[in-house]
């Protein structure tokens, strides 16, 4: 499994939450051939409000970087 921390600037259902170092796990073996996920996205330091707001069937967009050493934008309407 190969694991990293990844800064995104977050912004949940209209609420600017800053840059966090969110953790990004892969594990291709993980899929085992039964459409099993491989990627995950743990929400380090805001897990209780991602549950607070519930974000069941919204929909997530990813930009990237505007320059090399910035964060991630990650959205979620």
């Amino acid at each position: 499994m190969e694991e990293t921390r990844v800064p995104f600037h977050t912004v949940l259902r209209d609420r600017d939450f800053g840059v966090h170092n969110l953790v990004v796990s892969h594990k291709p073996t993980g899929e085992a051939g039964q459409g099993n996920y491989t990627t995950i996205l743990r929400w380090t330091g805001i897990t209780d409000e991602v549950f607070e707001l519930n974000l069941t069937d919204r929909t997530l967009e990813l930009y990237e970087p505007d320059s090399p050493d910035g964060p991630y934008l990650l959205i979620v309407d």
